[in-house]
């Protein structure tokens, strides 16, 4: 996991996040970047994702999101689109974290993981996501 962590840390003392346009963008090699403007949603499906090639990084640039985090599944919803290099499962039993400007989690090719979810209630955010190849 440390490996991943300072790559991130590489990218990050080379981009101005605050200042860039939210989109997609090439790093180095198969790495690269989703710079993601949403608003975050209160409606939580237990419709996780998970990869098989990449690990993902979240960083909130701007405002506060909840992430959940499982080992477990209870049964796959979608099967794997390789192109997309994501599956979905559903998890009952998960891990709540919440991710405030600057903070950021990176989550491995094992564990089933849903974004984009408010912390009170929904607010518009700006999210990194690294995606980071294995």
């Amino acid at each position: 996991m440390r490996k991943y962590e300072e790559r991130v840390k590489k990218y990050l003392a080379n981009l101005n996040l605050k200042e860039m346009e939210c989109g997609k963008y090439p790093l180095d090699g198969d790495d690269k970047l989703n710079l993601t403007c949403i608003t975050t949603t209160d409606t939580n499906d237990n419709v996780f994702e998970l990869h098989d090639n990449y690990y993902d990084c979240f960083l909130v640039v701007q405002g506060e999101e909840t992430v959940l985090l499982s080992n477990k599944s209870n049964g796959l919803v979608k099967p794997y689109n390789p192109e997309k290099d994501v599956a979905f499962y559903n998890c009952n039993d998960y891990k709540v974290i919440t991710l405030k400007a600057g903070d950021y989690v990176i989550i491995d090719t094992d564990t089933y993981h849903k974004s984009g979810l408010c912390v009170d209630k929904p607010m518009q955010i700006k999210k990194a996501i690294f995606k980071l190849k294995k």
